[in-house]
């Protein structure tokens, strides 16, 4: 490891060891050896400003990859934003294989669980347009549509332990990339969007065996 990459490990260590010692049960030896954990993951993710929110997922994430998934749901409950969701958090670390390429699509809220009466216990997760960042000279339907192609190849993982059951919903159809994208969002522009969307979940059916697909919902 260089000698810059240590120094943003050591960055994360400290904040990341006030997290977990917020925890009853956690020795400080465990503490440091997650805080270390996590504080790598941090650094050879080049990420430079995290919220407290991101270190309280970050640090679960950790010690629910130890088996101590009391410890892990203990973390996420006092938080406003994990807290409702925490169950759908901890399946959700068993499932991803790939948490960094997912990691800043959840600490922007992007991505996040959601909740439907009719679901029946099903996985529910929801993409926020509102909260999709594409820059200026990205915006045109072509990189758009290939932003989100990108993001829901990602996305599929979430869905694999119940063979392709549950939702997808969409939620910011009036945001302000969507309004500029299609100047002024009508049905039938949301239409084609829940038909693009469908389509590549459809494939991912295909593609992983699943038995059915997530249903498309706009929220």
């Amino acid at each position: 490891m260089s000698v810059g990459s240590h120094l943003v490990e050591m960055a994360w260590h400290e904040p990341l060891l006030d997290v977990l010692h917020s925890v009853p049960g956690i020795c400080p030896e465990d503490a440091n050896h997650i805080a270390r954990g996590v504080a790598l993951f941090c650094a050879e993710a080049g990420f430079v400003v995290l919220k407290r929110a991101d270190l309280l997922l970050l640090a679960a994430k950790g010690l629910s990859g130890l088996g101590r998934h009391t410890d892990a749901e203990n973390i996420l409950m006092h938080d406003q934003d994990y807290g409702p969701f925490v169950r759908c958090w901890l399946g959700g670390f068993e499932q991803i294989d790939s948490f960094a390429s997912l990691f800043p699509f959840f600490s922007r809220g992007v991505v996040a669980p959601g909740r439907w009466s009719g679901l029946q216990n099903q996985t529910m997760w929801i993409l926020d347009l509102n909260r999709l960042m594409v820059a200026e000279e990205e915006l045109h339907e072509m990189l758009v549509y290939r932003s989100m192609h990108l993001l829901l190849e990602r996305l599929v993982v979430l869905w694999d332990a119940d063979c392709g059951r549950g939702v997808l919903g969409i939620r910011g159809h009036n945001s302000e990339v969507m309004q500029q994208l299609f100047e002024v969002p009508k049905s039938k522009d949301m239409a084609t969007v829940v038909a693009y969307v469908e389509d590549v979940l459809e494939r991912a059916r295909d593609s992983r065996d699943w038995i059915t697909r997530p249903d498309v919902m706009m929220l």
